[in-house]
């Protein structure tokens, strides 16, 4: 699959979720999506009754980690709050794999990185791995 550039954001995002909906929906789940574009989710997903707002992000890994930010660097948003989001959903085109990530484990925070790759001076104490939250 063709990695796209780093100008095309939406259209990063776009895939993203495209990519995320139809993988969920091979593995069984229900997903609904907003008729609004300006809705701070991007999906809502269900399986055996339990029911996750998510927000999808594209994320290519960088020096063996994926960085999962919820707040645009540039632009000022309002930060997502626990009642808001129940998850994040990360899409990753290089690897293509799939993980779901509960968003108390980012709140307060409104990022996080993920390590898909062995670091180099191996440590392992505080690191949050990637394959934990694949799906």
């Amino acid at each position: 699959m063709e990695i796209i550039s780093n100008k095309q954001t939406h259209i990063k995002g776009l895939i993203g979720e495209l990519e995320f909906a139809s993988y969920l929906i091979r593995k069984g789940w229900t997903v609904f999506t907003p008729l609004d574009q300006n809705s701070r989710i991007d999906m809502i997903i269900e399986k055996g009754g339990n029911l996750m707002k998510i927000q999808v992000k594209y994320c290519k890994p960088y020096k063996g980690c994926l960085r999962v930010d919820l707040q645009h660097r540039l632009r000022k948003t309002l930060p997502f709050t626990k009642d808001e989001l129940n998850g994040v959903g990360i899409y990753d085109p290089v690897n293509e794999k799939f993980y779901l990530l509960p968003y108390n484990k980012i709140y307060p925070r409104q990022g996080i990185w993920l390590r898909v790759e062995k670091s180099g001076n191996k440590q392992s104490q505080g690191i949050h791995w990637a394959k934990d939250f694949e799906i």
